[in-house]
């Protein structure tokens, strides 16, 4: 009896603060009909689309994928085996598996746990405590810095089947190692990622609604999208196109929002931008989507990127809306010397945590300036 007397009591308690909690909500609740009736007499005010997409370090859509990435870096191995553990992430280009894993590899928790991280694209390894790049090879680079006794990550990028048989014997020479090293992988083909020791992590193109929010930031920032049907049915067809594409968004979108006529966005509908796939190299699918962004009288010749510490010089570049006219006398990004000029044009740029990407596109202009503009 002594226990159904305090089970009793318990119960009637959690009965009396239910019940005040209850009062409490019905009287906010008669203040907010009040309120709510007053809001249906007031005219609605249309916003601009208000977003923190253009913050430099932003990432977009992908924050599922980030933490399974944290959960398999912070993850305790098996000891019964010497291999390190290794993630492939697959997916095509312009995707966004370098923005995703440098995200990641950002996270507090994880830079934490791991003493040295590296990045690593074939070219050149960054050391992201050093905070300094390198043409090191991997294996070297850990040797020589004395890092075998340390907890390392270590990401390799763009791993093509040619690239596979190299890294395949590098992570042989990797697994005597600190127990709890891990390694990233990030590939457009299924047949690379079979080196992995856990499942991969495919990225696909975003869900339309996510894409269609992420790229009417880009095209319509700073105006009421409610104010403009036209552009709105035009641009759902535009993103619709672009697959997917960040870079798609942020290119296309950009040209979009400084030529906000609606004559203007159907021309760019029926160009080639939903002919290209980003598959392959990713840098001709960027110079094939600026190429249909150009005016007549201008070629893309040549896309090249920069992954520099620090931004390259940009002061002499133009912009691809400064192109929907001819490059003026005097531009310090033209070459005046022959009627065929050059012009270099900062395509995007992809903010990232340990290094910046800048995409500059050279084209070719075979107008002819007047007397008087040479005047």
């Amino acid at each position: 009896m002594y226990h159904e007397g305090a089970y009793s009591w318990r119960d009637n308690l959690s009965i009396d603060e239910i019940d005040r909690v209850l009062q409490r909500l019905q009287v906010m609740s008669c203040d907010l009909t009040e309120f709510i009736m007053l809001l249906q007499n007031c005219q609605p005010i249309s916003r601009p689309i208000a977003t923190n997409i253009f913050r430099d370090g932003q990432m977009f859509g992908r924050h599922v994928d980030k933490e399974r990435i944290i959960n398999f870096l912070l993850h305790e191995d098996d000891q019964s085996t010497e291999e390190l553990g290794v993630l492939p992430i697959v997916g095509g280009n312009e995707i966004g598996k370098t923005t995703l894993v440098q995200y990641a590899c950002d996270d507090a928790r994880v830079r934490n746990h791991f003493p040295v991280i590296m990045l690593y694209n074939f070219s050149c390894t960054y050391d992201v405590k050093k905070n300094e790049g390198t043409p090191s090879e991997p294996l070297e680079y850990v040797q020589n810095n004395s890092f075998s006794d340390k907890r390392c990550l270590m990401v390799f990028e763009d791993v093509n089947m040619q690239r596979k048989q190299i890294l395949k014997e590098l992570l042989q020479s990797l697994s005597r190692y600190k127990e709890g090293s891990k390694v990233i992988i990030t590939t457009n083909s299924k047949r690379v990622a079979n080196i992995g020791t856990v499942e991969p992590i495919i990225l696909t193109a975003l869900p339309c609604p996510e894409y269609w929010f992420f790229f009417k930031a880009h095209a319509f920032a700073g105006r009421d999208i409610q104010d403009n049907p036209r552009l709105i049915s035009a641009g759902k067809e535009i993103a619709r196109k672009l697959k997917g594409s960040f870079f798609g968004a942020k290119i296309v979108g950009g040209v979009l929002r400084d030529n906000p006529d609606p004559k203007f966005w159907c021309k760019i509908l029926q160009s080639n931008i939903g002919g290209m796939y980003p598959l392959g190299d990713g840098l001709h699918y960027i110079s094939d989507l600026a190429d249909n962004l150009l005016p007549g009288h201008m070629d893309m010749c040549k896309v090249t990127i920069s992954k520099d510490l620090l931004p390259p010089e940009t002061t002499g570049l133009v912009r691809l809306k400064d192109l929907r006219t001819a490059v003026p006398h005097g531009s310090m990004a033209a070459c005046w010397a022959d009627d065929l000029r050059f012009t270099k044009v900062l395509l995007c740029k992809s903010v990232l945590p340990f290094f910046s990407q800048y995409y500059i596109g050279r084209c070719s202009c075979t107008c002819t300036v007047s007397s008087a503009n040479s005047s």
